[in-house]
């Protein structure tokens, strides 16, 4: 099968009647365009807060890290978890009932290449090896990056339709000998939507002093619960 490019997934995200065949398809999609400037901006000053917050508390000197976000104390970042141009997706897919947990994912000046891996299990079928047949998503991942990616701040790199296939998991490392990959080097303003299940990772921070600021909203349905990304126990 073909990888599909970056242009082949760029779609509107409030168009859910053609968004959905594609996501189910491929594991991934690209919110081209998603959100304005204006609302970009008010989000990275609230992560940059938090960032700040975080680095006192934890005196944290690691080049990647993955926070949580209490939204109650980050409006701007509250407001597009609820009314976000995506939510209308994620209802039709998840249902409305639908339930989001909200974290910051920074990549500092010399955060290497991570190993792929795929952020949630397998639950209920796979796909046969013709491509079909597998359970639909239990959660789905919006990515919003707060600056626009490069080769040089880094991005992340995904393996389209890796999510259909439980058997994969560990054959990251073969996706670049197949060519499957798939750079999701977006500009700001623009968020990739994917399934949980998709195996991705992410890519170095080659820049001197650029972070890599993005924003997960990871949208699942109640029965799911997150036991493996996060801890229980509250840091600062």
């Amino acid at each position: 099968m073909m990888t599909p490019s970056l242009s082949s997934l760029s779609m509107d995200v409030a168009d859910v009647e053609n968004v959905i065949p594609t996501l189910l398809k491929n594991g991934i999609i690209i919110a081209q365009n998603a959100l304005s400037t204006d609302s970009i901006e008010r989000c990275l000053i609230e992560a940059q807060r938090h960032i700040e917050e975080a680095d006192k508390a934890l005196y944290n000197k690691d080049h990647r890290f993955d926070l949580l976000v209490p939204v109650d104390k980050f409006p701007s970042i509250k407001e597009l978890e609820v009314v976000g141009p995506w939510v209308s997706l994620m209802k039709a897919m998840l249902g409305n009932d639908v339930v989001c947990d909200v974290s910051l994912v920074y990549s500092r000046p010399g955060a290497t290449e991570q190993t792929w891996h795929a952020d949630g299990p397998h639950i209920g079928k796979t796909a046969d090896w013709s491509g079909k047949g597998q359970d639909k998503p239990y959660a789905i991942c919006v990515f919003l990056p707060l600056i626009s990616l490069n080769k040089i701040v880094g991005y992340t790199q995904f393996w389209p339709a890796s999510h259909k296939y439980d058997e994969l998991i560990g054959f990251g490392p073969v996706c670049p000998l197949l060519e499957c990959e798939l750079d999701g080097i977006v500009d700001v303003g623009s968020a990739v939507v994917y399934d949980y299940r998709l195996i991705h990772r992410g890519m170095p921070n080659k820049s001197e002093e650029t972070e890599r600021p993005l924003i997960q909203f990871l949208y699942h349905i109640p029965q799911y619960k997150e036991v493996s990304n996060y801890g229980k126990e509250q840091l600062f």
